[in-house]
């Protein structure tokens, strides 16, 4: 038998033969911590590192072994808490999930809810993710002069496209009030963008000769 996830614990008891059977239980020590963790990122106002350094302050930790101490719940594990069935009672075995035996510790609903939450949280880091593009660091802001930096959106059909957003607006430094632009509109100016940027550079270099 597999490990038990954190919230759980694995026991053994006596079936009516009086042979040793390995199962699965709550821990009623970590168990309310996990349920708790699942109703406050459900409401959607928790990121998953908030949730970690929470659980870590409330003291959920990891179970003693042998060979290992008890440790702190690693942030990794969070996500992992937060997406695993098991604690909604399922199991999943080679992607496929089936209805287990043993106690769910949250709700189906509750379940779900934290996964649309999960979805949404990847959905915004996908719209402002930094990429590479072979303009990057060629252009700058017209405005403020400051580089631009590529992102990528993702529309509602699910369709991704670069854009370029000031750096200094995108950090939240200076008063910039340059607006996002697609990449293909930016493209058309960004040949004249470089030039005079390379022009100012050679001017710059016969003066200091």
């Amino acid at each position: 038998m597999t490990k038990a996830p954190i919230g759980y614990r694995n026991v053994g008891v006596r079936d009516e033969f009086g042979r040793e059977v390995r199962t699965v239980e709550i821990d009623e020590e970590r168990a309310p911590l996990v349920r708790w963790a699942f109703q406050v990122f459900a409401s959607g106002d928790w990121t998953t590192s908030q949730l970690h350094q929470e659980l870590v302050a409330r003291g959920l930790a990891t179970a003693a072994t042998p060979r290992r101490p008890s440790r702190p719940i690693g942030k990794s594990s969070v996500h992992r808490m937060l997406t695993n069935p098991y604690y909604k009672g399922s199991v999943r075995y080679q992607g496929v999930t089936y209805a287990g035996v043993h106690e769910a510790i949250v709700p189906n609903e509750v379940w779900d809810q934290v996964q649309t939450v999960l979805g949404t949280h990847r959905s915004a880091a996908d719209a402002t993710q930094v990429h590479e593009h072979y303009l990057k660091g060629t252009v700058f802001c017209g405005q403020c002069g400051s580089r631009l930096l590529v992102c990528n959106a993702k529309s509602s059909q699910g369709t991704i496209y670069p854009y370029f957003v000031c750096a200094s607006r995108h950090g939240g430094r200076g008063t910039c009030t340059r607006q996002a632009m697609r990449s293909s509109r930016s493209n058309d100016s960004s040949s004249a963008s470089t030039s005079r940027c390379r022009s100012t550079r050679k001017r710059s270099r016969r003066s200091r000769g």
